[in-house]
């Protein structure tokens, strides 16, 4: 939660921790890439507390405010979850030595991040034309994932005859 850090800062802001906007280049930065599920851990945590302070300087009682952000909490919570998912992805790709591996796992965490951004309620975050750029981004990067999808299945030891696939034929 260390990163979570920021909210004692002197003069912190949201708007100082925002990343750039979207583009075809910085899409394929992996710690570009963290950095928005951070900022959006953090915008979500500081929504809840604030919700969560505002209803108790309202005198009302704890159980009744932390129902009435449950849902704030859970947003904050998930949001949390997903940044420690791309951070630790982020950590492992880093730590390969294996260029090859490194590369293809890049590619999967590209992936993955533009696909949570098109696919898990990010628009309050990114405009119309971030999602266009960031749809970009997945289509350009298919290619190189499908042409490494079997050797990416087979990576995981299971038999094509438990996978009852096609794909290894």
């Amino acid at each position: 939660l260390e990163y979570m850090n920021v909210f004692g800062e002197k003069d912190f802001s949201l708007l100082k921790i925002v990343p750039q906007r979207p583009n075809t280049s910085n899409l394929s930065e992996i710690d570009y890439l963290g950095e928005w599920f951070k900022f959006k851990s953090i915008d979500k945590n500081i929504e809840a507390t604030e919700e969560f302070n505002r209803l108790l300087s309202k005198k009302m009682k704890f159980e009744e405010a932390w129902n009435s952000v449950s849902q704030l909490v859970y947003e904050a919570t998930n949001s949390h979850c997903y940044y420690m998912i791309i951070s630790n992805f982020i950590s492992k790709v880093k730590e390969s030595s294996n260029e090859d591996i490194k590369n293809i796992l890049s590619h999967l965490l590209i992936l993955f991040a533009c696909t949570q951004f098109l696919d898990n309620n990010w628009g309050g975050y990114f405009n119309k034309d971030d999602l266009k750029v960031i749809d970009t981004k997945v289509k350009e990067i298919l290619p190189f994932i499908r042409q490494n999808s079997v050797a990416l299945v087979d990576a995981f030891g299971i038999p094509d005859g438990i996978l009852r696939s096609t794909i290894g034929k």
